[in-house]
């Protein structure tokens, strides 16, 4: 799972590009046919050209005014469409997926003001078809985010979690994209920022509500692995180094034969001893562990250079220097199983 690391403790995940759910695709494939003729097979071959203006767009390197053009193709689209969508069976399809490829696509334009206002209005739009509504909620709190906008994307993402993260709506959101279910800890987050530590502790406590039940009820490995990882990570994000460490262990034994795991677990117990317990000592032998056994992992320069700064903070600059060089070898790939 992408995860960024917001303090010395706290995994969580990392900001990902937005990305439109074409409702339409299946049935537009299957729908369009030469002698087919009516409002819904015009409103087709409108998306199909808006479509292909939109490929040609990415080809060329969104040059500006194609930007502009395509832009105006979808929004005629729409302009003209959205009329019609309650009376003519398969429009609103076409119609939502139209608004959803707008808004994403100034998006991949950088225009984040205009496609956080169309993924606004994709979700007046959607309101009969779930997939996209979740999606254009989902995906304006994000942009609000890039935006610096904390509180207004605070307001989308607690929409996102009353609608579609309640108990009888979790398992159809799972099914839509499992990357919605981080929604409560951006929120205790951005709670946390803005110094609101109750509402903080209020999303902490309902995101491990969400992650507890998906372990409870689901057995797909790759999204249990991916939500014990984010129980974990609220946790961690609450301090309570203690379930931390204990679940943390619970994960080392679980997933004892990937390597990787295990380096990150390591990794996460170490900065757990040192930033959360003071335990400098222990912290530095979990450190040292990892560059030893898992010279190969992706932590394995950062936890030396952790390592290191310990030596440095206790006076021990000869060791310190040692594991500097240690880093440097590691970054650069020349490993050795021990350093000197």
């Amino acid at each position: 799972m992408p995860i960024r690391k917001a303090n010395a403790f706290e995994r969580r995940p990392a900001r990902r590009a937005v990305e439109a759910v074409i409702v339409a695709a299946a049935l537009l494939l299957a729908s369009c046919g030469p002698g087919r003729d009516g409002e819904r097979y015009a409103a087709e071959k409108k998306l199909f050209k808006a479509r292909k203006m939109k490929e040609d767009l990415y080809a060329g390197g969104m040059r500006s005014e194609f930007l502009a053009k395509t832009a105006e193709a979808y929004r005629a689209l729409v302009h003209e469409y959205g009329q019609s969508a309650g009376a003519v069976a398969g429009i609103e399809e076409i119609v939502v997926s139209a608004q959803m490829e707008l808004a994403e696509l100034e998006y991949r334009g950088r225009l984040l003001k205009e496609a956080r206002s169309d993924f606004e209005k994709a979700m007046e739009l959607a309101k009969n078809v779930p997939a996209a509504r979740a999606n254009a909620l989902y995906s304006a709190g994000v942009i609000s985010e890039e935006l610096g906008e904390s509180a207004r994307a605070i307001r989308y993402y607690e929409r996102f979690s009353e609608r579609f993260l309640a108990p009888d709506s979790l398992a159809a959101t799972i099914r839509m994209n499992p990357r919605y279910l981080v929604a409560p800890l951006k929120l205790a987050d951005l709670a946390d920022r803005q110094g609101d530590r109750e509402g903080s502790r209020r999303w902490l406590k309902e995101a491990e509500r969400v992650f507890s039940s998906i372990i409870e009820r689901e057995t797909d490995p790759a999204l249990l692995r991916e939500t014990r990882y984010n129980l974990l990570a609220a946790y961690l994000q609450e301090k309570d180094w203690t379930r931390g460490l204990a679940f943390a262990n619970e994960l080392k034994t679980l997933y004892r034969d990937n390597p990787q795991d295990l380096s990150s677990l390591l990794y996460l117990e170490a900065k757990i001893q040192e930033d959360g317990l003071n335990d400098a000592s222990k912290a530095l032998s979990l450190y040292l562990s990892i560059g030893d056994d898992y010279p190969k992992g992706r932590e394995a320069p950062d936890a030396v250079l952790a390592a290191a700064g310990i030596h440095r903070k206790a006076g021990r600059l000869d060791e310190a220097a040692k594991l500097y060089k240690r880093v440097r070898e590691l970054q650069s790939g020349s490993v050795r199983a021990n350093p000197a």
